[in-house]
């Protein structure tokens, strides 16, 4: 089984996602998506926007999301240099996430300004992270390599298990996948490295890249941000 393949069937995103997203993009004249995948979001997204980029650093995933009719480079979207500036630039499903250092994360929404059109935006979601207190509000299930969900490919079932490890004082977790097949004893382990920082930092991390935050949502809904909100969603333009 490849690991693009598993990629796609376990991560079919978040409630409510596509819907948002294709409502944001309706009619806007140059969206651009980092993080595209395999085209999860790429493909409704490319129906409604007038034009549609998407960039991804795995090569096979851009190669899956080009297969699906979308228009879509292999880049990193820390260094990707694109001749055009876009009106909308997307990061859905914690994208922003895999930028493993604040350095890391800097350079990209530098980049992200240098490619917004004067009155462009940038629109993202990630899960609420609360750093020091992550472990609380994460379930014994997902720290104890829970079962997540059955997938079916080539004839066969699997089924997948997860588990959520927090490195202490680094703003870092790694995501941690076991795929088992029901029929057979074949057995796939995958990670997804990712580093989180809370809602209360952004307003600087953005300011430092020359962006400013425009609104702040607890969900797909435009719902406040509290304490009990799981997801946060996040709008941002060129600071004036």
């Amino acid at each position: 089984m490849n690991e693009n393949d598993l990629y796609s069937l376990v991560h079919t995103g978040n409630e409510g996602d596509i819907e948002f997203y294709v409502r944001a993009c309706e009619d806007v004249e140059w969206v651009l998506e980092l993080g595209c995948g395999s085209g999860r979001m790429g493909c409704p997204v490319s129906r409604v926007a007038k034009n549609y980029l998407g960039i991804d650093i795995n090569w096979e995933r851009a190669r899956l999301a080009t297969n699906r009719g979308v228009v879509c480079y292999c880049a990193d979207m820390i260094g990707f240099q694109l001749n055009r500036r876009f009106d909308l630039i997307i990061m859905p499903c914690n994208t922003i996430y895999c930028l493993l250092s604040e350095d890391k994360l800097i350079s990209c929404l530098k980049n992200i300004g240098q490619h917004l059109a004067k009155n462009g935006q940038l629109i993202f979601d990630v899960f609420v992270a609360y750093h020091q207190s992550m472990a609380s509000h994460i379930s014994k299930s997902r720290q104890d390599n829970g079962w997540v969900k059955e997938v079916h490919y080539q004839n066969k079932i699997w089924d997948v298990y997860e588990s959520v490890q927090i490195l202490p004082d680094s703003g870092r977790l790694d995501v941690n996948y076991s795929h088992e097949c029901r029929s057979t004893d074949e057995k796939i382990e995958t990670k997804i490295p990712q580093r989180y920082f809370s809602h209360n930092e952004l307003p600087q991390l953005l300011s430092e890249a020359g962006l400013m935050m425009t609104s702040i949502a607890g969900g797909f809904k435009n719902e406040p941000v509290s304490d009990s909100c799981e997801r946060i969603v996040v709008r941002a333009t060129l600071s004036r």
